[in-house]
């Protein structure tokens, strides 16, 4: 499913600010997500 960009802006721009804060909120968890596996990884070599 594909949906228009336009379409979006023109039509709810509320709903369009909303998923943009949620997709930079989901980014930042999936930085620091990743971030704490490289350091898990990083203290598993260490130890072995």
């Amino acid at each position: 499913m594909k949906l228009k960009v336009d379409d979006i802006d023109i039509g709810k721009p509320s709903v369009t600010a909303e998923y943009k804060v949620l997709k930079d909120k989901v980014t930042v968890y999936h930085i620091i997500f990743l971030a704490a596996k490289i350091r898990t990884q990083i203290i598993f070599q260490f130890e072995n």
